[in-house]
């Protein structure tokens, strides 16, 4: 076989074998796909330490929505109760009003001052207790419409780091393949220049070969 003939035959395995390129290019190839790979892990990570911060995040709105809203129906029973209070002591001082008019009409005059400050004083203690729980209810459903709030861009934020995840995973198996495939390819291309030089190596032992 002569020189011109064997490169020809060489070069025809070599195209067939390996794939274009340089065993450089190919050894720069792999080093993008494992920096691609540490760089996609990374974010993984990252988004996945994301995601359970939300979760926590979401977990402890969810304990403050709670808490709020039984707070809100704690509230909304003291002031139904301080209502309730109300309308009795209402009661009790117009009949007290009655007894008042009376003892005056009777010439107790001590009895009916008594009476009647008392009832002003019972009546006036329940309109602040009535206040009072009024304004706890109205704090206790804004402290629910907060937290329930809170808890919503927590679930939110955990989608959105849940999502992140999947995208960081997705691109790090794009990697891992890219990876594959730089490794595959200098295996070819080695492979080929392996029989290139056992073929190189034959012709060479044929032409110093005695006939």
């Amino acid at each position: 076989m002569s020189s011109t003939r064997l490169a020809a035959v060489l070069a025809a395995g070599q195209n067939h074998l390996a794939p274009t390129g340089s065993l450089e290019e190919d050894f720069r190839k792999l080093e993008a796909a494992h920096a691609a790979i540490r760089v996609a892990k990374l974010r993984a990570g990252a988004a996945r330490e994301r995601a359970t911060a939300a979760e926590n995040r979401a977990y402890e709105a969810s304990k403050h929505a709670d808490a709020s809203f039984n707070q809100a129906k704690a509230a909304k029973l003291r002031s139904a109760r301080a209502e309730s209070t109300l309308a009795s002591l209402t009661a009790q001082a117009v009949e007290k009003q009655q007894e008042t008019d009376k003892a005056v009409n009777e010439g107790r005059l001590q009895d009916a001052v008594r009476a009647a400050a008392r009832t002003r004083e019972l009546s006036q203690m329940a309109q602040l207790a009535l206040q009072e729980s009024r304004e706890a209810a109205i704090a206790a459903t804004e402290a629910l419409k907060k937290a329930t709030a809170a808890a919503e861009e927590a679930k939110k934020a955990t989608q959105d780091a849940t999502e992140e995840t999947v995208k960081a995973r997705k691109e790090a198996s794009v990697a891992k393949e890219a990876a594959y495939e730089a490794k595959s390819a200098m295996a070819r291309r080695w492979a080929a220049a392996r029989a290139e030089a056992r073929a190189v190596a034959a012709w060479a032992a044929r032409t110093r070969a005695p006939n």
